[in-house]
């Protein structure tokens, strides 16, 4: 989980998928390291709440 989250941002354009804002990949580690799990979006995969705004309000 690591090396994606270190690796994603770069790799993602390649294999034609959408890299997420560069401020989000150190809240999602920081997520990571924090050991939480579950969810961001309630299973809601078309939330109007952006995932920055999400990680940030936890």
């Amino acid at each position: 989980m690591e090396h994606y989250l270190k690796t994603a941002q770069a790799m993602l354009p390649r294999v034609y998928f959408y890299p997420l804002q560069g401020e989000v990949y150190p809240l999602v580690q920081q997520r990571f390291d924090d050991r939480i799990t579950g969810t961001l979006l309630g299973g809601d995969p078309y939330s109007s709440v952006s995932i920055i705004d999400t990680l940030q309000a936890q």
